[in-house]
C-alpha cells in the first residue's frame, strides 16, 4: 500500500524537470496494491504507476505492455486520478505514449464538500500546458469507479478526465475497449467513455478510431452549469480551433442520469460550446446502448447540444440502434438533442440510420 498526502504513485510519486529529449520507458510492469491520498488542500496527482509528471519540456514517456489492477482512494480533498499518471501540468512539448495497456482501478473518492475530483482511466488530469501529444493504441479500460459526495464536482473519463489550459494537444486513442463503470452521486459532473472535459485549448485535434465502448454511467447529479455526459467525449468548451474525428466505433453501454439541472446527454458527444474553426466528424459510428435521463436538457443519440459553436459538425453513415428514454427532456431527438448557435455554423447528417426506440415523458 502506498498513502501519500500530496502526490502518490505504484512507482514514482513525481517526476520533475525531464528535458532535451530525455525518455522514460516503462515496459512489461504490473502495478497491484492501494495508492491513496488524505489530505492536503491543493491539487495534486494519485497515479498507480507516476502521480504527478510536471515542469518538463521536450520529452517523452513510453509505457508499453503494462497494467494497473490495484485501487485508488482519494480522501478529504480535491484530486486528480489516473490509472497510469494522476496529473499532468506545466510541461511544454512533451509526448505521451500508451500500447497493449491495460487499466483495472477500482476507484473511490470521498472527497470534503465543494472539493473537486478528477479522474482518468490512463491519465487523471492534463492542466496548464503548452503542447502535449497523447497515443493510445490497443488499450484496455476496465473496472468500476465510485464517488459518494454529493457537494462535489467530478470529472471523469474512461482515458482521461480533463484536458484543459494549454496551447496545442493533438490525441489518437485507437483500437480501445471501454468497460468502465461509473457511479457519480456529485453536485456537478462532466464524464466521457474516454474524455471527460477538453476545454480552453487554443488548438485540439482528437482522433478516436476503433473504439468498442461498454462503459456504464449511474449519475446523480444535483447542480452545475451545463453538466453533461457522453459515449466517447463528454464536455468541450472555449477551444480556438477545433478538430475531432470520430470513426468505425461503437457504443453499447449504459448511461443513466438523474439531475436537477440542465444535463447534456448524447451517444457520443455530451456538449460542444464556444469553440471556434475547424470540424467535429463522426464517421460509422453506431449507438446500440441505452440512454436515460431525467430532467435532461439536451438529449441525443449522438451529441447532447452544440451551443454558441462555429465548428462544423457532421454525422456521416451513423446508425442509433439503441435506445433512448427521457422524463422531462427539453430537447430530445435520434442525432443532435439542441443546435443553439450565436453564429452561422454547419450541421449535416448524411447517410445515417434511426433503428432504435426514441421515447420522451413530461
Amino acid at each position: 500500500e502506498v498513502h501519500g498526502s500530496n502526490n502518490a504513485g505504484g512507482f514514482v510519486a513525481s517526476v520533475k524537470n525531464i528535458e532535451h529529449g530525455e525518455q522514460i520507458t516503462i515496459k512489461d510492469s504490473n502495478s497491484t496494491g492501494k495508492i491513496s491520498r488524505g489530505s492536503g488542500w491543493n491539487q495534486y496527482g494519485i497515479g498507480g504507476l507516476v502521480g504527478i509528471v510536471t515542469e518538463s519540456d521536450d520529452a517523452k514517456i513510453i509505457v508499453d505492455n503494462s497494467r494497473f489492477e490495484g485501487n485508488l482512494t482519494c480522501e478529504t480533498s480535491s484530486c486528480n486520478m489516473g490509472g497510469f499518471i494522476g496529473l499532468v501540468q506545466d510541461a511544454d512539448n512533451v509526448d505521451l505514449e500508451f500500447t497493449e495497456c491495460k487499466s483495472v482501478a477500482p476507484t473511490t473518492c470521498s472527497s470534503s464538500d465543494n472539493q473537486e475530483f478528477v479522474y482518468g482511466g490512463f491519465v487523471g488530469s492534463f492542466q496548464s500546458f503548452g503542447s502535449v501529444r497523447v497515443l493510445g493504441t490497443n488499450i484496455t479500460l476496465d473496472g468500476m469507479v465510485k464517488t459518494i459526495n454529493q457537494t462535489s464536482k467530478n470529472i471523469f473519463g474512461g482515458f482521461a478526465g480533463r484536458i484543459s489550459s494549454g496551447t496545442t494537444t493533438e490525441i489518437a486513442l485507437k483500437q480501445v475497449m471501454d468497460v468502465k463503470i461509473l457511479d457519480a452521486t456529485c453536485k456537478s459532473l462532466n464524464c466521457g467513455g474516454l474524455i471527460g472535459e477538453l476545454n480552453k485549448i487554443k488548438t485540439a485535434n482528437v482522433t478516436i478510431e476503433d473504439v468498442h465502448s461498454k462503459a456504464v454511467f449511474q449519475l446523480e447529479v444535483s447542480e452545475g452549469t451545463n453538466p453533461s455526459s457522453g459515449g466517447f467525449i463528454g464536455f468541450i468548451e472555449d477551444i480556438t480551433t477545433l478538430n475531432v474525428s470520430i470513426a468505425d466505433s461503437t457504443c453499447e453501454g449504459r448511461m443513466t442520469t438523474h439531475s436537477n439541472k440542465r444535463m447534456f446527454s448524447g451517444g457520443a458527444i455530451g456538449l460542444i460550446t464556444e469553440t471556434g474553426s475547424g470540424f467535429i466528424s463522426l464517421n460509422n459510428v453506431t449507438q446500440n446502448g441505452t440512454i436515460n435521463v431525467n430532467n435532461g436538457y439536451g438529449v441525443g443519440g449522438f451529441i447532447g447540444g452544440i451551443l454558441a459553436t462555429s465548428t462544423a459538425v457532421t454525422v456521416t453513415g451513423c446508425t442509433l440502434g439503441g435506445m433512448i428514454t427521457s422524463d422531462n427532456a427539453d430537447y430530445l431527438s435520434g442525432v443532435v438533442g439542441t443546435v443553439q448557435a450565436s453564429n452561422e455554423i454547419k450541421v449535416e447528417i448524411l447517410d445515417s440510420t434511426i433503428s432504435g426506440n426514441i421515447s420522451s415523458t413530461d
